[in-house]
């Protein structure tokens, strides 16, 4: 039955949890079955750790700023990638987004301003480089 396999779901999540304590799959797992057989208090107990990791992850800002930027909302998707930004400064993907948003609000000298992947990938190199790692200079580019 459906709610026999609910439960079997729930049963492989908090394995999974016990696992890896961190699971963020697990979690929204745990979260949308609990929600599915009524147990709204368990479901809103990891809807919520859910949406505290989505605050902190850059890439989940990154896709809702696409998404904002697909359906014309250029302010939000501006709002949305300069959060991503700001929880990881060095992604070239989330700079390009950038750009392309500034370019779509009219703003295209700030556009051009946004950091190149080449100047993304030459941070990493340097940062390497002062931590004492070993790198390939073959892969630079």
């Amino acid at each position: 039955s459906r709610q026999m396999d609910q439960v079997s779901a729930l049963e492989a999540y908090e394995v999974a949890l016990q696992i890896k304590p961190s699971s963020k799959g697990a979690i929204s797992g745990l979260a949308r079955t609990h929600q599915l057989l009524g147990n709204e208090e368990l479901a809103e107990k990891y809807a919520s750790r859910v949406r505290r990791y989505r605050k902190k992850n850059p890439f989940y800002h990154f896709a809702i700023a696409q998404a904002e930027y697909d359906s014309d909302q250029f302010d939000r998707a501006l709002d949305s990638i300069n959060t991503a930004i700001s929880l990881k400064r060095n992604n070239a993907r989330f700079h390009f987004m950038k750009g392309l948003t500034l370019h779509q609000l009219g703003d295209t000298e700030a556009a051009l301003r946004q950091p190149t992947h080449q100047q993304h990938r030459s941070r990493e190199l340097l940062t390497q480089a002062a931590r004492g790692l070993q790198f390939d200079s073959r892969k630079v580019n």
